[in-house]
């Protein structure tokens, strides 16, 4: 054989590459897992078998955080595409609200303004 080729490199080079998947069957493929996991553990639970038991928590543990990070990761990946398709469309959406801040001084001025026009000034000054 040549430098570089092995029987695993004939191998891989001969197989068909998969194609892409989605996350939506990649998360119904990870609860499906889940589910039965959770099936095993009752089992090993109701036959008091603790190391059994401890096996099939920790592969709950481990399924469990590959879950809740793709999930993350979907639910990042929605919300960019939405500020992206936002900023897209002229605007500017972040999901804070943002009210200006209040002139306090123009707004007294005005109003001291407003009291000595109507004639009200009484001597009390605002």
């Amino acid at each position: 054989m040549p430098k570089g080729v092995n029987d695993w490199s004939q191998l891989l080079a001969s197989r068909k590459h998969a194609k892409a998947g989605d996350l939506a069957d990649l998360k119904r493929r990870l609860w499906f897992a889940v589910e039965t996991i959770m099936a095993g553990m009752r089992e090993a639970m109701q036959a008091d078998d603790h190391d059994e038991t401890r096996k099939w928590l920790h592969c709950l543990s481990q399924l469990s955080g590959t879950y809740s990070r793709l999930l993350l990761g979907d639910d990042v990946e929605l919300r960019l595409r939405a500020i992206e398709s936002a900023q897209g469309q002229g605007e500017r959406r972040t999901g804070v609200v943002h009210e200006p801040m209040p002139n306090y001084e123009a707004d007294l001025a005005k109003m001291k303004a407003e009291h000595l026009q109507n004639g009200k000034h009484d001597g009390e000054c605002i």
